[in-house]
C-alpha cells in the first residue's frame, strides 16, 4: 500500500490545502495522472510524490481525517518533468494562485493524455532534475536587427550542443517573422505556442515538446510552460514588455520572471534581449559591458516647448516648426512619421453650456470621437486613382459621426445636442489619429496621408498593405500609434515627430516615465535603422564569447549627431526622459528613475501587490475595501516598515462594464515575500490578487 501527495487540477481556492494524500495499491511515479475524489466529484490530479505506507506510517497516525482511494489511472508514465513540476510549485506559492489552475496551464486538455504513450525517449533525464545554482542572466541590448541577428547565432550555438531553445515574444504578430527567420537560418519549423492555437493544435505542439522532437520552441507568454526535457537556452526578446504579464486570464504571472525561476531550477542560459531594457532588468544586471553596431549618428534631436506655442496663439496639434520642417521635407519628396499614441479623433465631447461630456453608460469614462472610417482600408488623400489600396472618401471629412468606448466596446451614433442641457455647443477636445489627420489635411492639403491604427487596420495584413504603400512612396506622410512598431525592422522613415508624449509621461502609474521613454527610444531607432543593415556579421564575430555563454551585457554607445532630426512635442520640455533623448544619455534617465523608485518605495526596491474588488452595488465594494484594509492593518503591525498599504481607493477608472472597482495597493520588502502567503490567506476569495502588476490603473 502506497501513500500518494497529489494536486488536484482544479481551483482549490487558497489559502485551502493545495495537496492532499491519498492511498493506492500501485506504486505510481511522479508525474503521472491519476483520477481522486474530491467533495462529491471526480478530479484529474498530479502526483507529485509517493511513499510505501510503512515510510509514512507516523503521517498516516497524526491525520484526523480520513483518506479516500485514488479512483484510477488516466496515465501511467510522467506527464511533466520534475523541474517543470517544480516550477508549478514555486509559480503557485510566489502568485498566491490555486496550484490546480497553474497545472492546467502547464496541461492540455487532460482526456487527450489518456493512455498516451510518450516512449522511452521522451521519459525524464537527469539534468532535468532541479538544481541549487543560479546562473545570472545575460543581458542583450541592441538595435533591432543587431539583436535578431544575435539571438540567431546564439540558437545555432545551442542547437549545436543539440539542447533545445525557448524564445519568448511579447506579441503574437511577432511570431511569423521570427518563424520565416527561424525556417530560413535552420531549415526547421519552430513549434509554437500562442493563445489563438486550437486545442488540437496546442496538444500536438505540446505532445512534440514532451516527446523531445522539438528542437526550438517560439510563441507568446505560454510558450514558457512547455514541457521541454533538454532546454538550455531560454531567450526573452523585448523584455520590457508590459505583454509578458497576463492581465485578462488566471494565474496572473509574468512570463520573464518565470522564465527567469526555470533557468535557475535547470542551470539553463538565459538572454534577456531588449533594445529598452525594464529598470528592473538594469538595476539587476550585474554582467560586464560590450558595445554592438549602432548608428554612426544618433539622429539630433529637436524638443519644442508647447507652452510657447499656446502663447503666439497656435492652437495646433502640430508646431510652427514642425509645420516648417514637414513643409521642407515634402519638398524634398521625404517620408514623415507623425506619432500620436491614440486613435479616433478626440478624448471627448464636450458641451460648452453645461460643461457636461457624454459619457459611457457602463463606464466612468468620456465616449471617444470617431469618424466612420471602414476598418482594413487605408485614409490616404490625395489622388485615389494612382494609389494601389482601397480609399475611402476623407477629405473635408472633419465631422464626427461615431462615439465608441475603449473598454466595453459600446458604441453610439454622436448626438446633434446635448443629452444633459439640449445645447448644440458640442466640441472635441483632446486628440487622436482623425484629429491629427485632418489637421495635417488642412496645412498640406497635396500631400499623401494616411492613417495606421486598430481602426484602421485591426489584422496584420492590414498593416501590410500600409507597409507596402509606404515603401512605394504612396505615402508622403504617415499618422500613427504604436503599431507602427510591428513594422519593424522593415520601417524606416527620414522625419519622426511624436506630437505630444505629455499624456503618455503624465499617467498616474509608476511605469509612466518609463513607459514614455521607451516609446521616444523606438521612434529614435526608426531613424537609424537603415544605417545599420550590413554592420552585424562584425559585432557577432567580435563577440563569439556572448553566443558561446558568457553573461555580458550589450548595450548601444554614443555617437556623433548629424542624421536625420527627431522631433518631441511636449509641454514639459525639462522632463528627464525628454532630456535623457535629446542628449542621448540613457544613463541620465536610468539614474534619475531608479533614484525616484528607490525614494518613493516602488519595484525594484519592492514588490508590489494589487488587490482589486469589482461589485455592481458601488457601496459593497466600498465597505468591503475599508474591511480588509482594516485586517491589514491588525496584521502588518509587527512589521510596520516592511509593508506599506496604500488605498482603499476606486480605480483609475471607477466603474468598467457596469462593475464598480475599488483597489488596496501593498508595496512589500522583498525580504519577506517568501512570508507573504501567510498575509494574503486572509483575503476573502471574491477578490483579485494581482503580484507584481505591471499595470496600477486598470
Amino acid at each position: 500500500m502506497y501513500l500518494a501527495a497529489i494536486a488536484p487540477i482544479t481551483a482549490i481556492p487558497r489559502p485551502n490545502p493545495q495537496i492532499l494524500t491519498y492511498f493506492t495499491s500501485k506504486k505510481l511515479a511522479a508525474g503521472c495522472l491519476v483520477m481522486v475524489p474530491l467533495f462529491k466529484r471526480q478530479t484529474p490530479g498530479l502526483v507529485l510524490k509517493i511513499k510505501s505506507l510503512r515510510q509514512a506510517k507516523s503521517l498516516v497516525k497524526q491525520t484526523s481525517y480520513g483518506m479516500r482511494p485514488i479512483s484510477y489511472v488516466i496515465n501511467s508514465q510522467a506527464i511533466l518533468p520534475p523541474a517543470q513540476i517544480q516550477l508549478a510549485l514555486w509559480t503557485s506559492q510566489y502568485y498566491f494562485a490555486p496550484l490546480g489552475r497553474v497545472l492546467k496551464s502547464f496541461l492540455p486538455d487532460i482526456k487527450k493524455l489518456a493512455n498516451i504513450n510518450f516512449g522511452l525517449a521522451s521519459s525524464p533525464i537527469d539534468r532535468r532534475q532541479p538544481t541549487t545554482r543560479n546562473p545570472q542572466p545575460a543581458n542583450l541590448s541592441s538595435d533591432t536587427a543587431s539583436q535578431n541577428e544575435i539571438i540567431i547565432q546564439t540558437i545555432k550555438h545551442a542547437l549545436d550542443t543539440n539542447q533545445q531553445t525557448i524564445l519568448l515574444v511579447p506579441e503574437i504578430h511577432q511570431i511569423k517573422k521570427w518563424q520565416i527567420d527561424i525556417e530560413k537560418e535552420f531549415n526547421q519549423t519552430p513549434v509554437i505556442f500562442h493563445s489563438r492555437l486550437t486545442p488540437k493544435q496546442y496538444f500536438l505542439n505540446w505532445l512534440m515538446v514532451r516527446n523531445n522532437e522539438a528542437k526550438i520552441i517560439l510563441g507568446t507568454r505560454q510558450a514558457i510552460l512547455a514541457p521541454a526535457q533538454n532546454l538550455g537556452l531560454i531567450i526573452i526578446n523585448d523584455e520590457h514588455s508590459p505583454f509578458y504579464k497576463s492581465y485578462d486570464q488566471k494565474p496572473y504571472l509574468n512570463s520573464r520572471d518565470v522564465a527567469l525561476k526555470l533557468a535557475e531550477l535547470i542551470d539553463a542560459k538565459i538572454i534577456l534581449a531588449s533594445a529598452t531594457p525594464s529598470i528592473e532588468t538594469h538595476q539587476n544586471s550585474t554582467s560586464p559591458i560590450v558595445q554592438p553596431a549602432t548608428c554612426n549618428s544618433q539622429p539630433p534631436t529637436q524638443v519644442i516647448d508647447l507652452r510657447r506655442e499656446i502663447k503666439a496663439g497656435n492652437y495646433l496639434l502640430l508646431s510652427r516648426a514642425l509645420q516648417q520642417k514637414i513643409s521642407d521635407l515634402l519638398s524634398q519628396k521625404k517620408q514623415i512619421l507623425l506619432f500620436i499614441n491614440r486613435k479616433g479623433t478626440a478624448s471627448a465631447l464636450l458641451c460648452h453650456d453645461c460643461g457636461q461630456t457624454i459619457n459611457c453608460p457602463n463606464c466612468s469614462v468620456p465616449l471617444i470621437t470617431h469618424q466612420n472610417y471602414r476598418p482594413g482600408v487605408m485614409a490616404l488623400t490625395r489622388d485615389p486613382s494612382t494609389t494601389k489600396v482601397e480609399i475611402p472618401e476623407t477629405r473635408n471629412h472633419t465631422s464626427i459621426s461615431q462615439l465608441a468606448c475603449h473598454h466595453c466596446n459600446y458604441q453610439q451614433p454622436a448626438p446633434t445636442a446635448c443629452p444633459h442641457c439640449s445645447s448644440h455647443w458640442l466640441k472635441t477636445i483632446g486628440s487622436g489619429t482623425q484629429k491629427l489627420l485632418a489637421q495635417t489635411q488642412q496645412l498640406f492639403p497635396r500631400a499623401k496621408i494616411a492613417i495606421l491604427d486598430k481602426t484602421i487596420a485591426p489584422k496584420p495584413q492590414d498593416e501590410q498593405k500600409i507597409l507596402t504603400a509606404w515603401q512605394d512612396n504612396q505615402i508622403d506622410i504617415l499618422v500613427s500609434t504604436a503599431l507602427i512598431f510591428n513594422l519593424a525592422p522593415d520601417f524606416t522613415a527620414d522625419f519622426i515627430s511624436i506630437v505630444n508624449i505629455d499624456r503618455q509621461l503624465n499617467l498616474p502609474d509608476f511605469h509612466a516615465a518609463e513607459r514614455a521613454w521607451q516609446t521616444l527610444k523606438r521612434l529614435q531607432r526608426l531613424l537609424c535603422r537603415s544605417e545599420l543593415v550590413g554592420r552585424h556579421a562584425e559585432f557577432i564575430s567580435r563577440h563569439s564569447e556572448f553566443i558561446s555563454g558568457s553573461s555580458i551585457n550589450a548595450v548601444d554607445s554614443g555617437s556623433e549627431p548629424g542624421m536625420t532630426t527627431f522631433l518631441i512635442q511636449s509641454y514639459n520640455p525639462k522632463n528627464y526622459a525628454i532630456q535623457a533623448i535629446a542628449q542621448n544619455n540613457d544613463q541620465l534617465f536610468y539614474r534619475q528613475e531608479i533614484k525616484n523608485r528607490a525614494h518613493f518605495f516602488y519595484p525594484p526596491f519592492s514588490h508590489l501587490v494589487k488587490l482589486t474588488i469589482k461589485h455592481k452595488n458601488n457601496t459593497f465594494a466600498k465597505e468591503q475595501a475599508q474591511i480588509l484594509k482594516a485586517k491589514l492593518d491588525r496584521a502588518i503591525i509587527k512589521v510596520p516598515d516592511k509593508i506599506k498599504i496604500l488605498g482603499p481607493a476606486p480605480g483609475f477608472i471607477p466603474k468598467i462594464k457596469n462593475q464598480y472597482i475599488w483597489q488596496i495597493i501593498l508595496k512589500t520588502d522583498p525580504k519577506i515575500m517568501p512570508k507573504l502567503p501567510i498575509l494574503l490567506g486572509i483575503i476573502p476569495k471574491f477578490w483579485l490578487i494581482d503580484i507584481d502588476p505591471e499595470n496600477l490603473l486598470s
